[in-house]
């Protein structure tokens, strides 16, 4: 038997065994039913930038289906140890949430941001964390 038709062959029993030819590279993992673990962006603030009080930050989640949304919270831990540390609760796969003022967070600091699940539990994948060093928070109450 030809190569091509051992493959069509292959091929045409995974569709009568009702089951799905395995994706190609660059496919969508999550559309082929696979798990896929969910990466957090931070678009804003970046490394080194000041920022006033309210803090708006500006992220971007992949690898996850919008409406799974609700099953997620952004962590934000300000130094390490976290002298402050708050869950803010997202809407969408993108966009902004802000940060209400605290006086106790003034200064140059850096930012841990932690794509967290509603019971607490962080996911395995790393790309779930950001660290953001040396940003100035000017303001606060």
């Amino acid at each position: 038997m030809n190569p091509r038709n051992a493959v069509l062959g292959l091929f045409a029993a995974l569709v009568l065994a009702g089951c799905s030819p395995p994706s190609l590279p660059g496919g969508n993992p999550a559309a082929d039913g696979q798990a896929s673990a969910p990466s957090l962006r931070i678009v804003s603030p970046k490394d080194g930038d000041s920022v006033q009080q309210p803090v708006a930050i500006e992220y971007v989640i992949t690898g996850i289906d919008a409406n799974a949304i609700q099953q997620y919270r952004l962590r934000v831990a300000i130094d390490s140890p976290p002298i402050s540390t708050t869950d803010v609760v997202l809407t969408g796969l993108q966009g902004t949430v802000v940060l209400s003022s605290d006086k106790l967070v003034t200064g140059r600091r850096n930012l841990v941001f932690t794509l967290v699940k509603s019971d607490g539990t962080t996911p395995a994948n790393p790309a779930a964390t950001v660290r953001v060093r040396g940003v100035t928070i000017a303001g606060g109450r």
